[in-house]
């Protein structure tokens, strides 16, 4: 069983993965933290801790 430290760094490291496509994508004006968190399938909500916002 993964432990909670393990979870967070991989939610972070999708996150990551998941803003440089949609920075890509849609440019630093067009991506939102919605969309990051939509492609790393998680919760907009769960990104903040992790992430305020998308700077």
């Amino acid at each position: 069983m993964e432990n909670l430290a393990s979870r967070t760094a991989q939610t972070c490291a999708r996150l990551i993965k998941s803003a440089t496509k949609v920075f890509a994508t849609a440019g630093l004006t067009g991506a939102t933290t919605r969309e990051i968190a939509r492609v790393a399938a998680v919760n907009e909500v769960t990104s903040f801790p992790h992430f305020q916002n998308k700077e």
